[in-house]
């Protein structure tokens, strides 16, 4: 898949101070310089590290050709069940579905920049007391003028790979120019206001039919309100063929949020003061474990110590340690979140991310520890107050 979302290439736009515009510009300067500099950036490819990848999915979505426009019907609806059945067949279970709120509310916060060209609906919403997920529908409001894409594709992506029944190897400029549409790309991120609620965006798109798309993503959550505003802000980018043509910020989406999970919290107690070997050859000892569980998932965080500080440009020592049941089998992960990360606590103290399917607060919990040529299980117990 493309590089599905943006946000550290993008952190510098609308800067308190900046025109829309002039932060925009900023955006695509970016965006240009990154493809000169990676050539192949736009290449296929999965979620960058530190971030959830997504399978790219086996089935086909047929379409049905509107003869003489040069438009496909859409056949298929894109909810956070087909989003995570990408990564996951099994997809979502009954209690996390029951958990998603349909078409929430919504307050339109006009853009004097606006155009007029798209329609956004936000159709679905996840939230519990750790993570934010949603589905936006875009849409063109003349489909015989406008082809919408996502920003996770490029211009000059070969329209068969958008996988809505055109097999042709012309780019998305192209063939618009060749059947009289005007490309439009559509940028969605969360505004200012929300970046301070979040950290660690991830996000995926599908491509329905050359009038609609629909994006996914969300983000950690770092406050615990039980209602709270998501603002969702879309830059959009208009072309004429291939050669780009203007930019502008659009009717930011206020959504109306509710948290209506349950989190409930374990302790795990580290008998040992052991230390393991990692496969970075280092040496680790865990600190405190940590296990909140929602209807959601359940997410782990193991703070430890190294027997030596990682220097800042050696990324690979970092140490992310998986839960798993007594063999060593790692749990499903949760494929609504974030992939796993670690951060720096200060000194030789990190702290280890991770997010599963909901495992409730088992009285007994296993950590994996990749040694390399040898896999330690430890065996932790519940520390009940």
């Amino acid at each position: 898949m493309k590089e599905l979302y943006r946000e550290e290439m993008m952190k510098e736009a609308l800067r308190p101070n900046r025109s829309a515009d002039e932060a925009l510009n900023q955006k695509i300067i970016a965006y240009e310089k990154e493809k000169e500099e990676k050539g192949a950036f736009y290449r296929r490819r999965m979620m960058q590290s530190g971030m959830r990848r997504f399978a790219m999915a086996a089935a086909a979505f047929c379409a049905v050709l509107l003869l003489g426009s040069g438009v496909y019907a859409a056949t298929q609806y894109f909810g956070l069940e087909f989003f995570a059945s990408r990564m996951d067949e099994a997809g979502l279970s009954g209690d996390v579905k029951k958990m998603i709120e349909e078409k929430p509310e919504v307050t339109v916060k006009k853009s004097k920049y606006s155009k007029g060209i798209l329609n956004y609906e936000v159709s679905e919403v996840l939230c519990d007391s750790r993570y934010l997920v949603t589905t936006v529908d875009v849409s063109v409001k003349e489909p015989d003028k406008y082809f919408v894409f996502s920003g996770t594709v490029d211009i000059d992506e070969p329209m068969e790979l958008l996988d809505i029944g055109i097999k042709s190897k012309e780019t998305i400029g192209t063939y618009c120019k060749k059947h009289g549409l005007r490309p439009v790309q559509a940028h969605l991120e969360f505004d200012k206001k929300t970046k301070k609620l979040l950290e660690s965006s991830f996000g995926d798109a599908k491509q329905a039919d050359s009038g609609r798309v629909t994006c996914m993503f969300g983000a950690r959550r770092l406050t615990k309100d039980k209602e709270f505003i998501m603002g969702l802000e879309p830059g959009v980018i208009l072309y004429d063929g291939e050669e780009y043509v203007t930019h502008y910020v659009d009717d930011i989406q206020q959504v109306h949020v509710k948290d209506k999970s349950e989190e409930k919290t374990s302790f795990y107690q580290v008998e040992s003061s052991e230390t393991y070997q990692t496969a970075k050859g280092k040496r680790i000892q865990i600190e405190k474990v940590e296990l909140k569980s929602t209807e959601v998932g359940s997410y782990l965080e193991v703070e430890y110590t190294l027997d030596k500080k990682i220097s800042e440009d050696d990324g690979d020592g970092y140490v992310i340690l998986e839960a798993c049941d007594e063999n060593g089998k790692v749990f499903e992960f949760n494929s609504l979140t974030a992939e796993g990360s670690c951060r720096w606590l200060g000194q030789n103290r990190y702290l280890s991310q991770e997010n599963y399917q909901n495992i409730g607060s088992p009285k007994v919990l296993h950590l994996l520890v990749d040694g390399g040529k040898e896999k330690r299980v430890i065996t932790l117990k519940r520390v009940d107050s």
